[in-house]
């Protein structure tokens, strides 16, 4: 007897091994005093304000500050990686960056990064679960919900966190539902956001939207 687990998702994790926690802090800090509010969109998916919640959304292209540089050098190496694993043509490239930093109560609710490919996060300061981790809807729950399943079965099953500490990132399709749960603690945690499509993308995007 054997159960196989069919068409599972794959998710990339991976530590950057000589990053340099304080001084890449250093370097991002400027950037979250610099965010528009009329264009920043964190308050659609936090229910946090402002003294809990800051985000850079106003600055979308991180990934193109050379003083940024030496990390989003080694966040394509592993994008590059993760593309190629999970069968992707064309030639990668992030399209939309930025920095969210949750003090204690702050979170994010479940959405999804349609319609680009793969997105990511990249923890700038993380060192506890209890700062919150980032977690996963099973794609499967609208099936599920209609099963007769027992209620623990349910529960357990609905998310999955997934662990991450300071210097760690996490890629995973951009189709793939989650959240982060609430920050327990007083310390920040602070992480960059990424958006992936294949080079040229955002002007089929534009495009679409003139028709």
């Amino acid at each position: 007897m054997a159960i196989v687990n069919l068409f599972p998702t794959k998710i990339f994790k991976v530590k950057m091994s000589n990053y340099n926690c304080e001084d890449f802090k250093r370097r991002l800090e400027p950037y979250f005093h610099q965010f528009d509010e009329r264009s920043a969109t964190y308050a659609e998916l936090s229910g946090t304000g402002l003294e809990i919640s800051t985000s850079t959304h106003g600055m979308l292209y991180l990934h193109k500050e050379k003083d940024l540089s030496d990390v989003w050098d080694f966040i394509n190496e592993q994008i590059e990686i993760y593309w190629n694993e999970i069968g992707l043509v064309e030639k990668p490239g992030i399209h939309y960056s930025w920095a969210n930093k949750y003090n204690k109560g702050g979170f994010a609710k479940m959405h999804n990064h349609s319609p680009y490919f793969v997105s990511g996060c990249f923890y700038v300061d993380k060192t506890s679960d209890d700062q919150g981790n980032i977690y996963f809807q099973d794609p499967n729950e609208a099936l599920q919900s209609t099963l007769p399943q027992n209620d623990a079965f349910k529960l357990s099953q609905n998310t999955v966190d997934i662990s991450t500490f300071t210097g760690d990132l996490v890629l995973f399709p951009s189709w793939f539902k989650h959240g982060v749960h609430p920050n327990k603690t007083d310390i920040p945690r602070i992480s960059m956001a990424f958006d992936v499509g294949y080079r040229g993308m955002d002007v089929f995007l534009k495009l679409q939207k003139l028709k």
